[in-house]
């Protein structure tokens, strides 16, 4: 809210101050407001704040309520929101490593299931539906966190001969 939402409202010949709060995120009903505080006055003062309030959730034993007031400026609110962006950002996509990484162990296993001692690039590509530079990378990952080592495993190619080729397999240790 800004003073101009107030025009008309007589308010100015009343109260020669004001103090207007608005939300800066939807409420969640998880007990945790975050508000925009602007005050100001007919002296010219005023200034805009971000304010944080937690209140908590009362429990099924009326504990868990509590008021922790904190105060910010709008760069400081700004920079906190962007650092708390970023690391959700660098939890999903870590999480989505993981995920990766999972798929790639889950083709290597149907593939040993299948009596094959390892699975090559290629059938875990066809496997996880994942690019050669994705596919790679949680391969290389998995290598370096000691989880899979590579193997040789024999492969058939065209007309039905066999080659060996370069594949990956849960370390037995």
């Amino acid at each position: 809210m800004e003073l101009q939402h107030l025009a008309y409202s007589l308010l100015e010949q009343y109260a020669r101050q004001f103090f207007l709060m608005n939300r800066r995120e939807p409420y969640r009903n998880d007990g945790r407001h975050d508000l925009w505080l602007r005050v100001g006055g007919s002296a010219g003062h005023g200034g805009l704040w971000a304010v944080h309030v937690e209140e908590g959730l009362v429990g099924e034993d009326f504990t868990g309520r509590r008021w922790e007031v904190s105060v910010r400026t709008p760069d400081e609110a700004g920079e906190a929101a962007a650092t708390e962006r970023d690391a959700a950002t660098r939890d999903k996509q870590r999480e989505k490593m993981r995920a990766d990484e999972e798929a790639v162990l889950e083709a290597i296993d149907a593939e040993v299931e299948r009596g094959i001692p390892g699975a090559t690039l290629n059938r875990i590509e066809l496997a996880t539906g994942f690019s050669y530079g994705r596919a790679k990378d949680a391969i290389r990952r998995l290598a370096e966190a000691g989880a899979i080592v590579e193997t040789e495993v024999t492969v058939r190619g065209g007309h039905g001969a066999s080659q060996t080729a370069k594949g990956y397999c849960r370390d037995p240790d």
